[in-house]
């Protein structure tokens, strides 16, 4: 799992997609931190007309089960942001703390606004280790 450091500690990359529009993408590396804050980065031009958001979920591990957490909706930034993502404490108590994380992009209706064009942008999602 690729990592980097700065001042805040060491992160570990849970990856980079280009999320399409109505369609929950899962990150491919799994998150086992047991952390709450993850940092969101947006790729795009820095020219670009964004007429989009996104939202961002959970899905926690078990056994048996796939539960998800309530989203977190995640406008496009040119700078990197920090989000927490609590871990409930019911979960933690039985040592679920592996999680997936899931973007969905969504797209202004054309009805208020008009032809809608949206830049194809990217997303990397980090999670703060230890």
């Amino acid at each position: 799992m690729p990592t980097s450091n700065d001042a805040l500690g060491v992160w570990n990359d849970l990856g980079t997609l280009y999320p399409t529009e109505g369609e929950w993408i899962k990150f491919p590396v799994q998150a086992v931190g047991g952390n709450d804050l993850v940092r969101i980065s947006f790729i795009y031009p820095t020219d670009a007309i964004i007429s989009s958001w996104s939202w961002l979920r959970c899905i926690y591990t078990t056994a048996d089960v796939s539960p998800v957490s309530q989203a977190v909706k995640v406008y496009p930034k040119a700078v990197p942001m920090l989000i927490n993502m609590p871990i409930f404490q019911d979960l933690r108590d039985r040592e679920v703390t592996f999680r997936n994380f899931e973007i969905l992009k969504m797209v202004r209706s054309p009805r208020y606004s008009g032809i809608i064009t949206d830049c194809l942008w990217g997303v990397k999602l980090e999670e703060l280790w230890g």
